[in-house]
């Protein structure tokens, strides 16, 4: 009998293990679970993704409605499910890692509708981030150096078609005053952090351009092109032939401040216009200022119908220079703005050379 009882006894504790274990795995099985009924996607690479979370609020009405809901049961889930938000404080999560999410919603809407969403909070398990992109974000971008040696600038241009990589900016340990054979450094203003949270791996963060290719100025009236002056020569007398016989002024009233010429008939002339003299202008050593200048003088008669003069130019050309080819040029267009013109030869040297005899060398040339 005692043993016949002892096995009773085990019989009926089993059966009540496994009445319990049927019950936790039914409750298991139909415990509502928020998380169901939620995406997550990465932005970023692995190990600088940030979740995001997107709630399937249809099939989660209907869950939690149930079949055949009445007017005021649909609408308090409706606003309950409209109201729930999911978010997380994690970043930078890589695969493998576990993520809180937090849960808010309407708590009132939760009790109207007769529901119960559960906690305010689960961990996932974060699967499926992507490595990232590997790039060069120096690959379409330009670096240009645009200007003349000692003072040429740097020009940096972002060409990547790429929503976020567009965006990027760059800048350089030097953006102006370069010289020739200067190494700039450029760099991403962007981290490697930041760059990786949107998904991509950059190789480098800077790169070294060299500015070999820049003109110079020119610093020795020796390097002065004589075809350029020959032309500019040749621009230079048809100039004052041009101004003289323009009527919008009188050239004998420009030279001598004689208003008596503003009475004369208006039909000057002119002859015999020679080139004089040929002065290039450097910059000394710790002046600032423009680089160098040509000084170009001329002459001419000129006439009108009472009066005759003769009238000295000088034709001011700024920061000659010698492109990359080793070619030499200077601006020479508007001649016609580039002259000042009198009677008094000296004076006219005094005011606009000899004056900048502290700031400059002054060279005279063929």
């Amino acid at each position: 009998m005692g043993l016949k009882k002892n096995i009773s006894y085990i019989m009926i504790g089993l059966g009540a293990i496994c009445a319990i274990v049927a019950i936790v795995i039914f409750i298991n099985v139909n415990r509502f679970q928020l998380k169901k009924y939620v995406k997550v996607t990465y932005t970023g690479a692995n190990g600088y993704a940030t979740p995001s979370f997107e709630i399937d609020r249809d099939k989660l009405y209907d869950r939690l409605a149930g079949k055949n809901p009445d007017e005021e049961k649909a609408y308090n889930v409706r606003k309950l499910v409209e109201s729930i938000n999911v978010t997380t404080e994690c970043t930078d999560v890589k695969n493998g890692n576990k993520i809180k999410v937090d849960v808010s919603f309407n708590q009132g809407y939760e009790k109207a509708a007769g529901v119960s969403l559960g906690k305010n909070s689960y961990t996932i398990r974060a699967k499926g981030i992507k490595k990232g992109e590997k790039i060069d974000i120096f690959d379409n971008v330009d670096v240009m150096f645009n200007g003349v040696s000692p003072d040429a600038k740097v020009v940096i241009t972002n060409n990547w078609e790429d929503e976020y990589l567009n965006t990027v900016t760059f800048s350089a340990d030097k953006e102006s005053n370069i010289v020739l054979g200067d190494s700039i450094t450029v760099s991403c203003n962007v981290s490697y952090e930041d760059m990786a949270r949107h998904g991509y791996l950059c190789r480098q963060m800077t790169a070294t351009f060299n500015a070999d290719r820049l003109s110079t100025y020119c610093e020795s009236a020796q390097k002065i092109n004589r075809d350029v002056i020959s032309e500019i020569c040749t621009e230079i007398s048809e100039t004052i032939k041009t101004e003289t016989m323009d009527t919008t002024f009188r050239m004998l009233y420009k030279a001598t401040k004689n208003t008596e010429y503003l009475y004369h008939i208006n039909d000057e002339t002119v002859d015999n216009v020679t080139i004089l003299d040929k002065y290039f202008l450097t910059r000394k050593s710790g002046q600032e200022g423009v680089n160098n200048y040509i000084y170009i003088v001329a002459s001419a008669d000129v006439h009108d119908n009472e009066s005759t003069e003769t009238v000295f130019f000088i034709f001011r050309y700024i920061n000659a220079y010698t492109t990359i080819d080793g070619n030499f040029d200077v601006g020479h267009e508007n001649e016609n703005k580039r002259y000042s013109c009198s009677t008094d030869k000296d004076a006219l040297y005094r005011e606009l050379i000899e004056e900048k005899q502290n700031l400059y060398n002054i060279e005279k040339f063929y």
